[in-house]
């Protein structure tokens, strides 16, 4: 005989009624979890804040170098192609390119005397002038002849050909180009003026405190084509001393 299911006992049907029900303790616990992180965050500064800030300076400092980079560039780019036409210019017309180089230098040489050295409230139009076109038609056209000159006669490379090529700058040429120097300057005002010899000689003793050791240099380093712009830069002082006379 197949024994019959038992029914539960009602021992056991009490037993299971006082078992509490599941709850959702583990769902309220979470959110209330979150709610407690939330208001910490709150609370707290947002700590992604100060990184944020850091990445937008770097940014900033790094666009700010860019457009120096830029700005620089240009400059340099602009400065590279002006010198790049000068010397164009100083190939294919040297001696105009030369008389205008010398001109300019010697204007700014003697703009400095009369303002600085003499403390000229105004400027004299008249004797800038005269340095100007004293520079541009006689300096520089005789200067760029004889240097060509010395050049191709005594091309020895290094210190030793530099004094080869001074020497008888400074004490062959160097005394008759003074003199006509100071001739055409004390005439520049319509009347014909000799200089005296005591004019001569003290502007000979003085080109040699200056010249000898500025045209050994630029004999030995500059090369051939911008050895008149080195002496004009060198005239500078040059252009003050002769604007006192």
């Amino acid at each position: 005989m197949v024994p019959s299911e038992s029914k539960p006992s009602e021992a056991g049907r009490a037993k299971r009624s006082e078992t509490p029900p599941p709850t959702n303790r583990g769902a309220k616990g979470a959110a209330g979890e979150d709610a407690g992180a939330d208001a910490v965050r709150q609370r707290r500064p947002d700590a992604g804040a100060p990184i944020a800030a850091k990445e937008g300076e770097v940014a900033t400092v790094a666009s700010g170098k860019a457009a120096v980079g830029v700005g620089t560039a240009a400059a340099d780019g602009g400065a590279t192609a002006l010198w790049a036409a000068y010397l164009a210019a100083l190939a294919s017309q040297p001696v105009r390119t030369k008389a205008v180089t010398s001109a300019v230098i010697s204007s700014f040489g003697n703009l400095f005397c009369q303002i600085v050295v003499e403390g000229r409230g105004t400027v004299e139009a008249g004797r800038l002038l005269r340095f100007a076109l004293l520079n541009a038609f006689y300096v520089a056209p005789v200067l760029h002849v004889w240097f060509g000159f010395l050049n191709r006669q005594i091309p020895r490379p290094g210190l030793a050909g530099a004094a080869l090529r001074m020497l008888p700058d400074q004490l062959l040429v160097s005394p008759i180009f003074n003199f006509g120097f100071l001739f055409l300057l004390f005439s520049s005002s319509g009347t014909l003026v000799v200089p005296s010899a005591t004019d001569l000689w003290e502007c000979i003793v003085s080109s040699w405190k200056l010249w000898p050791v500025a045209n050994l240099l630029i004999f030995w380093l500059v090369p051939p084509d911008l050895q008149l712009l080195a002496g004009s830069l060198v005239n500078l002082l040059w252009t003050v001393y002769l604007s006192t006379l």
